[in-house]
């Protein structure tokens, strides 16, 4: 015998069919990010091409949360919005309250902000807001905050 005849044939791909049993789809959504930056749209675009995704519909926009809040006083909201802001911790809630008022009760909200402070995160959540996350963040992350969100109804 060999080296390249194994008595028994090696199973390379059986943990790699578990990670992919055990892992969970994003079910069919509608995203729709509006980002500050353009490397922010870039890292938001680039967690499409995770298979979790697979799904999803997706368009960026610019403009952040006041992009989002003219949008949608015309516009029928997606299932999820994403907004990247830069403004002050104290700005952040203000302005989201006017994107509140043109959203449907039904839309989720992930913030993608500047500023780690978790007196922030904690006043954003208690509010409505489905997650902060703070840049710069990997297409990992954002990933995983939106399975994560969606996990409970799959």
């Amino acid at each position: 015998m060999s080296f390249l005849t194994p008595e028994k044939p090696v199973q390379v791909e059986e943990p790699a069919a578990e990670i992919a049993s055990g892992a969970r789809l994003v079910p069919r959504i509608t995203i729709q990010a509006f980002c500050e930056n353009s490397q922010t749209a870039q890292l938001v675009e680039s967690a499409m091409h995770d298979r979790r995704m697979s799904k999803v519909a997706l368009t960026t926009h610019n403009g952040g949360i006041d992009g989002a809040v003219e949008t949608y006083k015309s516009n029928p909201t997606p299932n999820l919005i994403v907004v990247e802001t830069s403004l002050s911790p104290e700005e952040i809630p203000v302005s989201l309250e006017r994107l509140a008022e043109v959203c449907d009760a039904s839309t989720r909200v992930i913030v993608l902000g500047h500023v780690n402070d978790v007196l922030l995160y904690r006043e954003l959540i208690r509010s409505g807001i489905s997650e902060y996350i703070v840049l710069p963040a990997s297409s990992a992350e954002i990933v995983t905050a939106i399975t994560e969100l969606y996990a409970a109804e799959g």
